[in-house]
């Protein structure tokens, strides 16, 4: 990405809602600390999609923590199980079962 913003959260949460998943995830890894947890949510999405699962997976988790902490559990067994979806996807069964179990 060569453009510079003013905004890159702003920019990064637009670029996501284009679908534009690389320059999302510039965007937003750059000003993470500055993210709220729809944000985080977002990041996790453009990880995801520009092939960083790895990131998206520790975002995840981040992310369920962060709902627990809340008191969101409804949004946390949603992460739970977006988690296990993932997990399956790298095909580590014993995690994807470990997490859909957390989202029930």
């Amino acid at each position: 990405m060569a453009q510079l913003v003013d905004d890159p959260i702003a920019a990064g949460r637009e670029a996501a809602r284009r679908h534009d998943w690389i320059e999302a995830y510039e965007l937003l890894s750059t000003a993470e600390s500055g993210l709220s947890g729809d944000d985080l949510e977002q990041l996790a999405d453009a990880a995801y999609f520009s092939g960083r699962l790895s990131e998206a997976l520790e975002l995840r988790e981040r992310i369920f923590k962060e709902h627990l902490d809340e008191g969101s559990r409804l949004r946390a067994a949603g992460a739970a199980v977006r988690l296990s979806v993932d997990y399956m996807m790298k095909a580590a069964v014993p995690l994807a079962n470990g997490w859909l179990a957390k989202g029930d």
